[in-house]
């Protein structure tokens, strides 16, 4: 059941982090749907690398307490991301919320970024699903 309650609260946390209250704040005004992109494609690579490094961990038998510390590692990644950027998650939501038709044609304009956003939501979801029938087989 542990295990369960973490993966549950693992993706909750990352779900947390990627769509935390979608804030109006002022968003940083050199932000284009060009950087839009390129940093939402380095946050989501960053969630598959820790989503798989946990799949590695838990099917090593990698005690929990190393678990979480490699969960907050990977938080801290994606929120070193979004500074990059001059953001935080909940900035960039609510950025991409307002602009989401230049993002949709600006990605349009550039098939490579679509394939990449493409290839990262299969590579999440199969991760995912892994992570689902991992916890699933250690509650029997």
């Amino acid at each position: 059941m542990m295990l369960v309650t973490s993966f549950y609260r693992f993706r909750s946390i990352l779900a947390g982090l990627l769509l935390a209250g979608l804030s109006l704040s002022v968003f940083a005004q050199e932000l284009t749907p060009a950087h839009y992109v390129k940093m939402d494609i380095a946050v989501r690579q960053a969630t598959l690398e820790g989503v798989e490094e946990r799949l590695a961990l838990l099917g090593a038998g990698v005690e929990q307490d190393v678990i979480q510390q490699r969960d907050e590692d990977t938080r801290q990644t994606i929120t070193a991301l979004y500074r990059q950027y001059g953001t935080t998650a909940s900035q960039a939501v609510a950025w991409a919320t307002r602009h989401r038709e230049a993002i949709e044609d600006w990605l349009a304009e550039h098939p490579g970024y679509q394939s990449e956003y493409h290839r990262l939501a299969r590579s999440l979801d199969a991760a995912s699903n892994k992570l689902q029938a991992f916890a699933s087989s250690t509650d029997r």
